[in-house]
């Protein structure tokens, strides 16, 4: 019902699918149905005994439904046990066996005559062939075929004795091997005798302050020897490293420099403005202003004031106006060679002046001097905030030290 649903909304939905297809899933589930209803008419099969699993496999679990005479029908689980395998089939699975043994016990050793490397030999053949072996001599081989090297010095003839048994039959193999040193050439040689020597040289050296390392493992002599450190590459990064930073501090200072420059230029841009208009508007030309405002700067100098960059800049102009220098050039001077905006913004407020005349000069001057001392005071304002925020992480410290003053005496008190 559901694929014939699934069916008419593929049509409904204009959605194309072969008929080909159709047809064979319409095929499969008219045989589902079928199959289905065969099951219920014949009811449950009664059964009397249960299929074990082939020899050599697990345990199995098998569901069946169980009645007590008429009592329900219960779901249970029952436990089968694989089957034994017959006389003919644990022969045959012996000879398969003892076949697979001496194809593969040499494992990746050439020959039986020359044995060095493990043995292939396992506790379960085919399956169902459980395997037990012995060795003689005994210690030199254990039951899943490592060979104990540092017990071999010479050549050794060893008898392998194989108990295979498959049910009720047994089988005995015998294999004879000759276990030789390990070779040189082998790949893990090396590290064997290597191992091997300095285990006998430290047993040999324990009350000695040094241990000698051996001369000479399997007949090959043997040299060491210490890498020297190299310090010459640490020494060049570190050399790198103090260019660099040379470098980065000395940016940082010059920058550091040029904002403090910068600072006190803004500081005392109003004050000069002040001091300009003022005497300007006293009738001083622009040249006496400035030498007006140079002369008491160098004043409060000698009254031990402290130095200010913008009194300096006013101080050097008026010094090169004295010395010659034109007007213009000296105004051009104060507004590039500072860099700052506000000089920038007197120097062309005077250039403008030269070519209009002195007339407006005294009240151009007085607004920039307004807004040059309200920027002073948003500076201000900003410089506060960020002190402000900087003494957070002290006070912060602060508090802990006065939280551990409160609270390491009470602890105390209370015995914790």
């Amino acid at each position: 019902m559901i694929t014939l649903g699934v069916i008419l909304g593929l049509k409904k939905g204009n959605i194309d699918c072969p008929r080909k297809i159709l047809a064979l899933v319409l095929g499969i589930e008219i045989i589902g149905v079928a199959l289905s209803i065969s099951v219920i008419l014949r009811g449950s099969q009664k059964i009397a005994a249960l299929e074990r699993p082939d020899p050599g496999r697990r345990r199995e679990e098998q569901e069946v439904e169980l009645q007590v005479e008429q009592g329900e029908w219960k779901k249970t689980r029952i436990e089968v046990s694989p089957r034994k395998p017959t006389g003919e089939e644990a022969e045959a699975a012996l000879d398969l066996a003892e076949t697979e043994i001496r194809k593969e016990y040499l494992g990746k050793n050439s020959s039986a005559d020359r044995v060095y490397r493990r043995l292939e030999l396992k506790n379960v053949y085919q399956k169902v062939v459980k395997a037990g072996w012995s060795f003689s001599p005994s210690g030199l081989v254990d039951e899943t075929g490592n060979i104990r090297q540092e017990a071999i010095r010479d050549p050794v003839n060893v008898k392998i004795r194989g108990l295979l048994r498959c049910g009720d039959h047994d089988r005995e193999i015998r294999l004879n091997i000759t276990i030789v040193p390990l070779p040189f050439s082998a790949s893990d040689a090396l590290e064997f005798y290597l191992t091997q020597g300095l285990k006998e040289a430290d047993r040999e050296g324990e009350t000695d302050q040094q241990m000698a390392l051996p001369e000479s493992v399997a007949g090959k002599v043997l040299h060491y020897r210490r890498e020297r450190k190299n310090d010459g590459p640490t020494v060049c990064l570190m050399g790198l490293g103090a260019l660099l930073l040379t470098v980065f501090m000395e940016h940082r200072r010059k920058k550091q420099e040029h904002n403090r420059f910068q600072a006190s230029l803004n500081q005392d841009y109003p004050m000069v403005l002040s001091q300009l208009g003022l005497f300007v508007g006293a009738g001083f030309s622009v040249p006496a202003a400035f030498a007006e405002v140079g002369r008491m700067y160098t004043a409060r100098l000698g009254r031990g004031h402290p130095k200010g960059e913008g009194y300096e800049a006013v101080l050097t102009l008026s010094r090169k106006l004295k010395d010659g220098c034109s007007e213009q050039e000296g105004y051009l001077w104060l507004g590039e060679k500072l860099g700052n905006r506000n000089f920038r913004k007197l120097s062309l407020l005077l250039l403008a002046n030269m070519k209009k005349g002195d007339s407006e000069l005294r009240r151009q001057l007085e607004q920039e001097e307004n807004a040059a001392f309200d920027e002073r005071k948003i500076r201000a304002r900003v410089a506060g905030e960020e002190a402000s925020t900087k003494l957070l992480l002290p006070m912060m410290g602060l508090l802990g030290v006065v939280l551990l003053v409160l609270l390491v005496p009470a602890v105390n008190q209370l015995g914790i």
